[in-house]
């Protein structure tokens, strides 16, 4: 994977204001239209305030400047001048099987270069957590291996001018008639995957997107359901589906330490999950929280957030065989005191007479013997999909806490440390990279998989 930034540790400040030059994650500055409003028009209709998306949901697109008739597989990325789209965009940089080819990100990135967004966002981060060392992450400069330029932001009227869905269809009306495909010579090109970072307010835009044949691949909560959510460690596709959603980077993490656990302690074996986190700042995106809903120099999260009602059903959904048969899932969370990486800590009580002699070598033994995704890994490969979002077991384990600062786990392996067994009990740490496993590694991962199905079959 890549290093990004990293936190200094010690006494964490207070939450920093919400002043400029900090920019707010995307926000449906503009009201949107609900879905069942969307109008379908023809490409060429995107043009009035009434009926385009960048007019009613206050986004803007950026296309890239590369051609895209290599074997490549062509992406856009859904909000990708936020912290998490920026961080997808290094990922897809010199990816070997998939090509960024548009960007759609806030009307402020539009006539403006990819890399100026880029820049003034990172430098209004490393302003606000200048106590912390923030340090901005890596710019993506020209691509040496393919040779392309960075993409130049312009609207989202242009997007749909020059795109449309592989394989997907136009929308009713449009020049070839309700149904037709992208086989119809009209001059765009094509799309295969939208990655989407967008905040919930803005799902009315990923529902148009699937509604007119786009592949969608999300991190957004938005219309997340136990049948669209998924963890490779844990679960993955059965079918083709117009969106995949990957669940919140807590759960992301957890996943893998509690799919190990149930496939060795047994899928019923599990009473109650307790879990509280304390969360990165940079899990916020590009906008610091106000001060005044601090406790101390945390932020209680559910004074402001949905994060602790997604985990519980979540995570009880991922973990049930059917609804209402899982685990007693508890969750609190909390932010600050890092820049990167999610501390979490995990209570595991066995139902009674389960798991009485539980150690840490056996647990340990679980953790890591547990690696799910390897062969998929070599099948992959020989379909042409090169998965970069594998970095060996998903489950580092660290004897020593000290070994296990926030800031230096990054990628896709969680690090679990702090183990304490008992008879019937499990407690740890776990610590995981919210912005590459629990956000854009995640979408990646999920779409890596879906290419590779999509080319052996289903």
């Amino acid at each position: 994977m890549f290093s990004g930034p990293s936190g200094a540790h010690g006494t964490p400040p207070p939450c920093s204001p919400p002043t400029p030059p900090c920019s707010p994650p995307l926000a449906d500055e503009g009201g949107g239209l609900p879905l069942a409003k969307l109008p379908k028009p023809p490409p060429s209709c995107f043009t009035s305030a009434s009926s385009s998306l960048s007019a009613t949901s206050g986004v803007s697109s950026s296309l890239s400047s590369a051609t895209i008739n290599d074997e490549r597989v062509p992406v856009c990325i859904l909000g990708g001048t936020g912290l998490s789209g920026r961080h997808v965009y290094r990922l897809l940089h010199n990816n070997e099987t998939f090509e960024c080819v548009a960007i759609i990100g806030s009307p402020a990135s539009a006539g403006k270069p990819y890399i100026s967004t880029w820049r003034a966002k990172e430098a209004a981060l490393a302003s606000a957590h200048s106590t912390l060392g923030y340090k901005p992450l890596p710019e993506p400069g020209y691509r040496p291996v393919f040779g392309e330029s960075l993409p130049v932001p312009t609207t989202a009227e242009d997007f749909f001018k020059n795109f449309k869905p592989e394989g997907g269809r136009k929308a009713a009306g449009g020049e070839g008639g309700a149904g037709a495909t992208d086989s119809d010579d009209d001059g765009r090109k094509t799309v295969k995957y939208v990655i989407s970072t967008v905040a919930p307010s803005l799902g009315h835009i990923e529902d148009a997107m699937v509604s007119l044949g786009y592949t969608l691949i999300s991190i957004s909560p938005h219309s997340r359901s136990p049948s669209n959510t998924f963890v490779l460690e844990r679960n993955v596709p059965k079918s083709p589906l117009g969106a995949y959603k990957s669940p919140n980077c807590v759960a992301c993490g957890l996943t893998p330490v509690l799919a190990a656990l149930f496939s060795n302690a047994g899928e019923g074996a599990v009473d109650r999950l307790t879990v509280t986190t304390l969360q990165s700042l940079t899990g916020r995106g590009d906008s610091p929280y106000p001060s005044e809903l601090c406790v101390g120099s945390t932020l209680p999260v559910g004074k402001v957030e949905e994060t602790e009602g997604y985990l519980v059903s979540e995570l009880a959904g991922m973990f049930s065989a059917e609804e209402g048969s899982g685990p007693k899932v508890d969750v609190r969370c909390y932010r600050g005191g890092a820049l990167r990486g999610h501390l979490i800590d995990l209570r595991v009580d066995f139902k009674e007479g389960e798991q009485r002699d539980l150690t840490e070598e056996k647990a340990v033994g679980w953790f890591e013997s547990f690696d799910p995704l390897k062969s998929y890994r070599s099948s992959a490969l020989l379909s042409g999909v090169k998965v970069s979002t594998y970095d060996g077991p998903p489950i580092r384990f660290v004897r020593s806490p000290t070994g296990c600062v926030q800031s230096s786990v990054t990628g896709m392996r969680v690090a679990v440390t702090n183990l304490d067994c008992g008879p019937g009990t499990l407690r740890c740490t776990v610590v995981v990279d919210n912005l590459v496993k629990g956000a854009a590694g995640a979408a990646l991962q999920i779409m890596e998989y879906v290419e590779y199905k999509g080319r052996v079959g289903w």
